[in-house]
């Protein structure tokens, strides 16, 4: 570590009681603020072996939560849910890979869960931390991976008054990562990288791969590895502090808020007042407001791994005591009022830069919407007339004199039960132009895999929409109303007459292109259509996952996508790739709409050059299938259809989950009928 010593240590006053769990449990606490006493206001632990408790100030146990081993906990105030300011909470939830989303009940302090569905990034769910855009008020969660991967996922609220959630970026931090914090007014967004350090980036949708290196763990730095929690601590004048947990010498490090986030002294929490000592420490949080009598200025809450009195738990530290623990003193501020963020009062004036414009949630007035991703999508280049890009993660449009290039997407449009009102194309621009691109209908017949200049379908309209200036990172909305109409699938063309190019993000980048549909009348459709949305009965292309967990990184067969699930050409009679090199216990997750509650087969596509290879299907974490058992074809792609015995499925919006239970095989796609 860095030369210097640790010699500022201060005292806890409470403890909570022990979490659950014997071992290593307890990990990261998240505080909550009781909109009108300060006293009743709660603490947050997670137990990464079981589930999530709530505390009193006093340490009692309010509630436990058993749903699953839930690793990272945060929370913001005042999301607008069935037009009601609602505190929401989300944590990591390492059991099923997923987002859990909870709200506090103020009357009863207890968690209530209101997710709208399982939500399964796309990378092995590890921590979680939240931000609030100070420029565009929307609401996002980050989720970290052990394979160092980075997903934002912004919430939005459904009619049913639950939260969902859509993925808008994604990034690594090349190592793992855990413990991170989002500046609400500054708009940074800091993650741990356990064993390099603390890295700075922008909490924005559009911020890019960017960053800073505030610190190291090791040599030359002020951390111990591994960096584990991070917190920040607001004042009403703008400045502050974040603050880090280094569990290798069991400290915690404090930073300037702004700037360039100076190191300004290192304290240790120490036995006093009754409570133990605080070593190895996971997760922390920090508050300025009053508390009462035991917190008047403000408290400070750390995970304790050797807690003494059995299980470990959570040490509720006065913030006094941390400010005036060696040096330099720092800055009591009780004023600041985290609260008030997104209450529509004063908040200090953020410095952060604007946001794309938000993404439209599942509820806007009048009608119901329906929200579609491409199910493919490509560029053709003229100066490259047999080459394809349909694994490139940018679309593009250029014209005039210079060699034509113009980009493809294709939408499937389902449950659209009622008359359409709109139909809006959205892409996102990641360069500017002085005249954007316009839009065409064209027809279907190429394939995001084979689609070159020289194959590429005509138009068969004229232009539908078009866009004049077009800023860099902006979203690019087209009317498309008088296209579709309803239910079907639809090719669409961009293209320019004129040099002025321009780069819009693909279905494989971080903003994907969005046909977003708005129904006549009140009445939302049955099932619900979202993002990524496959219906049933239908056709599941395996590599179109929502969510997955892969044993390995990286992907092995270097096509369609650039996570960690493996996937390759495939030389099967139908389909454009296939899922290899898996190994027991990985899985692939779906977002499915079920149109009717009934019996269906499950027709499984298939290749494998051994004997007795298994797999199982999971409708929301519940076994429908039981084992499936796949016979060798002799070869890896040599191709076999598995048909499986009816199975109950229940209607509406579900995730099903694939799960590999034996090595070795590939998969295609799968065929859901109804018997």
């Amino acid at each position: 570590a860095h030369a210097q010593s640790v010699a500022a240590t201060a005292a806890a006053r409470v403890e909570t009681q022990p979490v659950p769990h014997s071992g290593d449990a307890a990990d990261d606490p998240a505080i909550w603020l009781h909109p009108s006493d300060p006293q009743q206001s709660t603490i947050l632990g997670t137990d990464k072996q079981g589930g999530l408790g709530v505390y009193g100030l006093d340490g009692k146990q309010i509630q436990y939560l058993a749903d699953g081993k839930l690793n990272n906990v945060d929370l913001r105030y005042n999301f607008q849910l069935s037009g009601q300011p609602t505190t929401i909470v989300t944590a990591s939830n390492r059991t099923n890979g997923t987002i859990a989303i909870y709200r506090v009940n103020a009357t009863t302090r207890k968690l209530e869960n209101i997710a709208a569905r399982r939500i399964y990034p796309s990378i092995g769910v590890y921590g979680a931390c939240m931000y609030r855009s100070p420029s565009s008020g929307a609401y996002y969660v980050f989720v970290t991976s052990a394979s160092g991967g980075v997903e934002q996922w912004e919430l939005f609220g459904t009619s049913t008054g639950k939260v969902d959630a859509r993925r808008v970026r994604s990034f690594s931090v090349g190592t793992r990562a855990e413990g991170c914090v989002a500046d609400d007014v500054l708009g940074r967004f800091y993650v741990g990288s356990e064993t390099v350090g603390i890295w700075r980036y922008a909490a924005e949708p559009s911020g890019g791969n960017e960053r800073s290196l505030i610190d190291l763990v090791g040599a030359g730095g002020h951390l111990v590895g591994e960096v584990e929690g991070l917190t920040i601590y607001y004042t009403s004048g703008g400045n502050g502090y974040l603050l880090a947990s280094s569990q290798g010498n069991s400290s915690f490090v404090v930073y300037e808020r702004t700037g360039s986030n100076a190191y300004l002294k290192t304290f240790t929490i120490g036995a006093g007042n009754g409570v133990d000592a605080v070593s190895g420490t996971d997760g922390i949080d920090v508050t300025n407001v009053n508390l009462g009598p035991t917190f008047p200025q403000g408290l400070f809450v750390a995970q304790d791994t050797a807690n003494d009195g059995g299980n470990q738990n959570f040490k509720l530290v006065p913030w006094q005591a941390i400010a005036q623990a060696g040096s330099p003193a720092l800055t009591i501020d009780p004023s600041w009022d985290p609260r008030r963020v997104g209450s529509g009062g004063a908040t200090p004036t953020p410095t952060a830069t604007p946001a794309p414009t938000s993404t439209p949630t599942a509820t806007p007035s009048p009608g119901a919407t329906l929200t579609f991703r491409p199910i493919a999508d490509a560029r053709v280049e003229e100066a490259n007339p047999g080459s394809n890009y349909g694994t490139s993660s940018t679309l593009r449009v250029d014209g005039g004199s210079d060699p034509d290039i113009e980009s493809y997407l294709r939408f499937t449009v389902t449950g659209a039960t009622t008359a359409v009102q709109s139909v809006k194309l959205r892409v996102y621009s990641t360069s500017s132009s002085a005249n954007g691109p316009a839009v065409y209908a064209t027809g279907g017949g190429w394939t995001e895999s084979g689609i070159t200049w020289s194959t590429r379908p005509s138009r068969t309209s004229g232009a539908l929409d078009d866009r004049g200036s077009v800023a860099a990172n902006t979203w690019l909305e087209y009317d498309l109303t008088s296209l579709i109409t309803g239910d079907g699938t639809y090719n669409l063309l961009l293209a320019l007459d004129n040099p002025d190019g321009i780069n819009l993000s693909a279905r494989e980048g971080s903003a994907v292109p969005q046909l977003v549909l708005t129904l006549g009348g009140s009445a939302t459709p049955t099932p619900t259509a979202a993002p990524g949305t496959i219906a049933l009965p239908g056709r599941v292309e395996v590599e179109d996952y929502a969510g997955f967990w892969d044993s390995s990184a990286g992907n092995s067969g270097g096509v369609y996508r650039s996570d960690d699930v493996d996937i390759q050409t495939t030389s099967d009679s139908s389909g454009a790739y296939n899922i290899a090199w898996v190994t027991a216990g990985e899985w692939l997750a779906y977002d499915v709409n079920i149109a009717t509650a009934g019996s269906y087969t499950f027709a499984i596509r298939a290749a494998t050059p051994h004997s007795d290879r298994r797999l199982h299907l999971e409708l929301d974490g519940t076994n429908v299938s039981g084992p499936i058992a796949l016979p060798t074809t002799g070869g890896w792609q040599t191709w076999t259809t598995v048909t499986t015995p009816p199975i109950a499925l229940p209607s509406g919006r579900h995730t099903l989950r694939l799960v590999v239970d034996t090595d070795s095989l590939n998969l295609n796609y799968i065929t859901v009928s109804a018997n």
